[in-house]
């Protein structure tokens, strides 16, 4: 059983766990906010301070020279500036990062299936759609309560209101021709129905679980865990090896920069962008953070699929 499959099932576990928790009493709202913040703060943002490690990666895989530090610090500055700058645009900002952040979750969560290009791309592309049309319509009246400015969005674009009148359509339409296509065209094996239940299993869990808390438990726990052990598997290192290898002064180095740089986003954008509320100004900073590292993750997922 690879890692990232073995990981599938610990935070399975665990999610289901906080569900029933959540179903047998009311979590109050500064639990939620507090299991949202350590996630995120613990797992979440730290997680891309590894992407210096997997763009040295890359290069050394497709054996080019072309790596060296100050080259990826400019590449990560670069980006995270121009996608910045996209957000004086804010419908043209956020469809692009949805469908990067649709991309980039789907070649997380479907690592383990082995298909054709074509076809692991369409996959993977409706499974991470299907995922942000959970998190986002499915919860949308908690959403509008925490962010009230995404109301204000619904009633002047005619489209998010009509997706969120058919999102049960909308939702199942991209989930199961996700499964279908990896039902069908995947390499057949014994834990291949396995594997699909999980994907079932972690999107029903969402689905019942509040925003705050099922937002932190997918991007902070699940996403991020099965990134850093996707990276761990390829490099094929014990537990102790591995820490010794990316747990280094330099990743410290990174993470704190991360921080530095969200907390720097979040006052820019506080000052220069008509946005007052705290929330969304933080997932705007977390998106422009977030663009380099989905093309650095890209670059590593899109390997060959391994025998």
């Amino acid at each position: 059983m690879s890692l990232p499959f073995r990981s599938q099932l610990y935070l399975l576990a665990f999610g289901w766990a906080l569900a029933l928790i959540c179903g047998q009493t009311a979590i109050s709202q500064p639990w939620q906010w507090g299991f949202f913040i350590l996630t995120i703060v613990g797992l979440g943002i730290p997680h891309g301070a590894l992407d210096f490690i997997v763009a040295r990666h890359n290069a050394e895989r497709q054996q080019t020279n072309s790596y060296s530090i100050n080259r990826f610090l400019l590449f990560y500055v670069g980006q995270s500036v121009l996608f910045l700058m996209l957000w004086i645009w804010p419908p043209l900002a956020l469809t692009l990062f949805l469908i990067f952040s649709a991309l980039h979750f789907g070649e997380t969560d479907l690592q383990e299936f082995r298909l054709h290009s074509m076809v692991k791309s369409l996959a993977i592309f409706l499974y991470g759609s299907s995922t942000f049309v959970l998190l986002l319509l499915g919860h949308h009246t908690e959403l509008i309560n925490y962010i009230p400015e995404i109301g204000s969005f619904i009633q002047q674009y005619d489209f998010l209101g009509w997706s969120i009148e058919h999102f049960d359509a909308i939702y199942r339409s991209t989930l199961f021709s996700s499964l279908l296509l990896l039902l069908i065209f995947s390499k057949k094996d014994e834990m291949l129905f396995f594997r699909i239940m999980v994907l079932v299993l972690v999107q029903y869990l969402v689905a019942n679980l509040p925003f705050l808390i099922g937002f932190a438990f997918y991007f902070g726990l699940w996403h991020s865990v099965l990134s850093i052990q996707a990276i761990r598997q390829e490099a094929q290192f014990s537990t102790l090896t591995y820490m010794r290898r990316y747990f280094t002064p330099q990743t410290a180095l990174f993470a704190g920069l991360a921080f530095i740089i969200m907390i720097g986003l979040y006052y820019l954008i506080d000052l220069y962008f008509d946005y007052s509320n705290g929330l969304f100004i933080f997932f705007i900073g977390l998106s422009i953070l977030a663009i380099p590292h989905m093309q650095v993750m890209h670059g590593f997922f899109s390997r060959a699929p391994r025998s």
